[in-house]
């Protein structure tokens, strides 16, 4: 009511009090019935705690630390090409404020897969580029490909660290991807490698996932060579699971764990063309020494469905495991035994594969906002004799309670406001009824968790009259930004509030309704009376 913001409805299929609840969910939903696609954190309850829209299609939205601070960080552009993208990386602070724009070196377009700050302050990312290349494998001399690169940029200054090139260290013909028809020319070249996540470590090396190869390669982070590689067709290991922890398949999101002597990863199992067993995620140990590898521990979802493509395995300080699905629209948690605690749907289940609601990947992350944009009130009927106001405020993790107030002047005292009604933050949007007694000129305030206030705004001017039945103007109003600037310093405390103020001419309507049909004040019943929406 208060805005025109959606998300989506959340089946929650298996909840429980050991989930981390504490912790928001980070996404960022898209797919052909999505009609919004953006930026996206939902509380474990569902409710909407954040959204950004406004861009082509957003991917990987994550909660990054780089320079002791917190930033919301993904990847924004065109994924026109399918399966991979060209775009920028955006990296919002605790304001929501823009205040990174991260773009590919030497003239390349930043993909959608993979967006890691790392420790030192630098972004390792992906990218995909056409480059001539040998393919007289399949008949073709000289034809064309998707290279994959990866890169590692200085944040600070921009400047290029590190470049790899796939093509210059692996086979083509390494691939399991079959070239469809039609591919290998110019404008329509053979993606063979399809890199999807880069990891690096301590040692300055790189652990990077290929798709169509089934395989990660650890890479010399000074010349690129490649020191070992886990599954596909090279692989170096032995298997001491008796395959189960070197057969997967078109998988993603390979990272280091338990201080470098396990990889965990999201194994897709299959693709499209290619349906295998249930999608897996995969935690194994890795002996560098001997050249082992074995199986800690599979995560399976209790449906046992198959993600065709994307999706992600996060493990959190506790041993939780978070695994968004990707092009199946659906994320699960699980204890640090591998058992599904809560288990969600964003979409229905009987369309899992048909890309009509996914998310690359989905996080769970603790994280607190402070918006300086306005909060968002309306005021409808609500088919009562009460108007409904409305108020909600996108990203403002710390409110806890909301303060209507009320005076008999537009620029009455602060002292002279009085609190006519209050109610907790328990979802995105609350309502409050207003009666007909309440003063002439309503507010309300934003209240953090000590009550302590972080701003006013108030809305000057006289109202003019409109009826939403009619098209007769009952009122318009124009926001006033925030005032009390010396408030702000609050905002370092562990509590806020936003506070915005609405001029309503209630009295006005009734006595202009009554005059105009001569009914009396109390039978007087608002019916599509509305203001417009208030914005920052």
């Amino acid at each position: 009511m208060s805005t025109d913001v959606v998300s989506p409805r959340l089946n929650i299929l298996r909840s429980s009090s050991l989930c981390r609840n504490d912790l928001y969910w980070v996404f960022s939903p898209r797919g052909s019935s999505v009609s919004e696609p953006g930026a996206m954190i939902l509380d474990s309850a569902g409710n909407l705690i954040w959204t950004k829209g406004g861009y082509d299609q957003v991917y990987n939205l994550q909660v990054q630390d780089y320079m002791g601070e917190k930033y919301l960080t993904f990847w924004a552009g065109t994924d026109a090409v399918q399966g991979h993208g060209a775009g920028t990386y955006y990296m919002l602070d605790k304001n929501y404020k823009e205040v990174h724009h991260v773009v590919a070196a030497n003239g390349l377009a930043g993909d959608l897969h993979d967006f890691t700050i790392s420790e030192n302050g630098t972004a390792l990312i992906t990218i995909y580029d056409v480059v001539v290349a040998d393919l007289s494998y399949v008949g073709i001399p000289q034809g064309y490909v998707w290279d994959c690169v990866i890169q590692e940029i200085d944040l600070a200054s921009g400047e290029l660290l590190f470049q790899l090139r796939a093509a210059d260290h692996y086979p083509i013909s390494d691939t399991y991807r079959e070239m469809p028809a039609g591919n290998g020319g110019v404008n329509s070249a053979f993606d063979f490698f399809h890199i999807n996540s880069i990891d690096k470590d301590s040692k300055g090396n790189y652990l990077i996932s290929s798709r169509y190869f089934h395989s990660l390669t650890y890479i010399n982070g000074t010349n690129g060579d490649i020191i070992w590689i886990l599954g596909g067709k090279k692989n170096m290991f032995t298997d001491l699971s008796g395959g189960l922890a070197t057969n997967f398949a078109y998988q993603h999101d390979a990272c280091w764990r338990h201080n470098r002597t396990a990889i965990s990863l999201f194994d897709n199992a299959g693709d499209d063309a290619h349906p295998g067993n249930a999608t897996r995620g995969l935690l194994v140990s890795l002996d560098e020494i001997n050249m082992t590898v074995e199986v800690i521990r599979e995560y399976m979802n209790p449906n046992g469905f198959h993600a065709i493509s994307q999706g992600n395995f996060q493990m959190l300080e506790d041993g939780h495991v978070i695994m968004g699905y990707g092009n199946t629209g659906a994320f699960t948690e699980y204890d640090p035994n591998g058992t599904a605690i809560c288990d969600v749907h964003f979409g229905p289940q009987s369309r899992f594969g048909a890309g009509e609601v996914q998310s690359y990947r989905t996080f769970k992350f603790d994280w607190h906002g402070w918006p300086t944009t306005d909060p968002d009130v309306r005021i409808l009927t609500n088919g009562d004799d009460w108007l409904s106001f409305y108020v909600s405020w996108n990203g403002a993790t710390e409110v806890t309670r909301w303060l209507l107030q009320g005076a008999d002047e537009s620029e009455a005292e602060e002292e002279e406001w009085t609190t006519l009604d209050y109610a907790d933050k328990t979802t995105f949007e609350t309502e409050f009824e207003i009666h007909r007694l309440y003063p002439r000129y309503l507010r309300v305030k934003g209240i953090g968790s000590y009550n302590n206030v972080t701003g006013e705004e108030e809305l000057l001017g006289t109202s003019k009259i409109f009826n939403a039945n009619t098209g007769m103007q009952i009122w318009s109003l124009k926001p006033v930004r925030l005032e009390g600037s010396s408030s702000w310093p609050l905002l370092t405390l562990m509590a806020f509030a936003g506070v915005t103020g609405l001029v309503v001419g209630i009295r006005e309507a009734m006595i202009w309704r009554r005059k105009k049909r001569g009914t009396s004040l109390l039978r007087w019943r608002p019916r599509g009376l509305g203001v417009p929406l208030l914005s920052g």
